[in-house]
């Protein structure tokens, strides 16, 4: 014959000492606690409440296929490949135009106009020997009001200079690639300083006590940003006083993808 002990019996049966140990252990299970063990650092955890930016490079076509398309070409009878612009137009209104500014036989800088035909909306530039857009700029009322960069030859974009009245006043980086913005940039006027401030890692906010002023190697408002001209002359690089980062807070290294050659 064999005798069928019920849970409660069993329970009775076990010794008291391990009845007062497995008590405890029983009711902190009942309440969640015997899962996984919770991080300390759990306690301090932030969610991400941050900025974030859009960092895909989109080039804007300029098609001169069913439009009209005027090209002015430097003249210079020692070189084949001169620097030259080309204007596309619909009906009488300029649309858009794109320049090999440096004559060496890929397009350079794209310019778009707005319903005038004369103020410019948006201008992108490779400037870049792989000549993939590395710049594209968005124009408020004809005046530059934003430029976005690709400063690391990624492929994507990681700061963003903002301007009023053609002037740099401030900047935004995404120094890892990551889409979130971790560091900010204000430029003192009329002085060649300017104040950075890292995001906090918690929650990608702006951190004050991480403040560092810097000379940025400029006077920033010094001189005012002009739009692209329709035909530009032949810069020697990119615009020294904002195309990129001052060594003080150099963009980490990525890896670049292959570039893809840009078409008008």
């Amino acid at each position: 014959m064999i005798l069928r002990r019920s849970p409660r019996s069993l329970l009775l049966s076990t010794p008291r000492p391990l009845v007062a140990l497995a008590a405890p252990l029983l009711a902190a299970c009942l309440v969640g606690a015997c899962g996984k063990a919770r991080d300390a650092s759990d306690e301090n955890h932030d969610e991400f409440s941050g900025e974030t930016r859009d960092t895909e490079i989109k080039h804007e076509p300029c098609d001169p296929k069913g439009k009209t398309a005027k090209t002015l070409k430097a003249e210079d009878r020692l070189d084949k490949t001169a620097p030259y612009v080309t204007h596309v137009f619909d009906g009488g209104r300029e649309i858009c135009s794109f320049s090999d500014i440096n004559g060496d036989g890929q397009i350079d800088l794209w310019t778009y106009f707005d319903e005038s035909g004369a103020r410019p909306r948006r201008h992108e530039a490779a400037y870049g020997i792989a000549k993939n857009v590395t710049e594209i700029g968005v124009y408020k009322d004809g005046q530059l009001d934003v430029v976005a960069r690709d400063t690391t030859n990624g492929n994507r974009l990681d700061t963003w200079d903002h301007y009023v009245n053609g002037k740099i006043v401030s900047r935004e980086r995404d120094k890892n690639g990551d889409g979130r913005l971790d560091e900010w940039w204000t430029f003192e006027q009329g002085s060649d300083q300017a104040t950075i401030i890292q995001a906090d890692p918690r929650t990608g906010k702006p951190d004050p006590a991480s403040a560092l002023k810097v000379e940025v190697g400029f006077v920033a408002g010094a001189a005012s940003s002009t739009a692209p001209t329709k035909t530009p002359p032949k810069p020697t690089s990119a615009p020294a006083a904002s195309s990129a980062a001052p060594a003080s807070s150099a963009a980490p290294s990525a890896s670049a993808k292959p570039a893809a050659k840009v078409t008008p």
